[in-house]
């Protein structure tokens, strides 16, 4: 890939007739030598993060992998598919309602909504929702470690190649990306009505 390049990843988790998706983008910074193929890119960071989101979901809903797409410059390329990582989830005891989420919220040193985004991590279980009906602290920490995977770059190596990817929040009306600086745990849960039992039923495509 070629600096500057933007990638949209698409994380896929499934419970049920219900498939969560948590949309992400990434830079890429100046390569050495040919630079990264967006699909190494994709593999190594569905790896990454494969055990992260394994630990925060039930054992009835699974993480499936990722999608990875180039969205700028145009022309938007083909959507590459990954399962690195696929696997069930670990947590054990009964989930909460589907529409209930973690949340995530990524700040940049740009000001404006179009420069903040949040990520709505899916499918929390009831041993991790205090009696106040608050995320657990144990829960905030898994979820605190997924956030510093997502917050920090990654470099990958392949042969005589090397380029660092570094995650951005991606503005569709600007066509650019501001990369993001910090990540903000609130500690409480967010909604996604999609997500629910009144959601229409999809499939992930990993």
């Amino acid at each position: 890939m070629l600096a500057g390049d933007t990638v949209e990843i698409r994380v896929f988790c499934t419970r049920g007739t219900q498939c969560a998706v948590n949309v992400l983008h990434w830079q890429a910074g100046p390569p050495a030598g040919n630079g990264i193929p967006m699909e190494l890119f994709a593999d190594t960071l569905s790896t990454k993060i494969a055990p992260r989101y394994i630990a925060l979901i039930p054992t009835t809903a699974k993480y499936n992998g990722v999608g990875a797409r180039k969205i700028n410059p145009l022309p938007i390329t083909l959507e590459y598919l990954t399962a690195q990582g696929a696997g069930p989830g670990t947590v054990v005891g009964e989930a909460l309602p589907g529409q209930i989420a973690g949340l995530i919220s990524r700040r940049t040193n740009v000001a404006g909504k179009s420069a903040r985004g949040r990520l709505y991590v899916p499918w929390p279980t009831e041993g991790d929702n205090t009696p106040d009906g608050l995320p657990s602290a144990q829960y905030g920490n898994r979820v605190a470690l997924l956030s510093d995977d997502l917050l920090a770059p990654i470099t990958i190596v392949g042969g005589a190649d090397q380029q660092t990817f570094y995650p951005t929040v991606w503005s569709r009306k600007l066509r650019q990306g501001n990369v993001v600086t910090k990540m903000v745990l609130p500690l409480r849960w967010a909604t996604q009505r999609r997500r629910g039992s009144f959601g229409a039923p999809n499939i992930s495509p990993v």
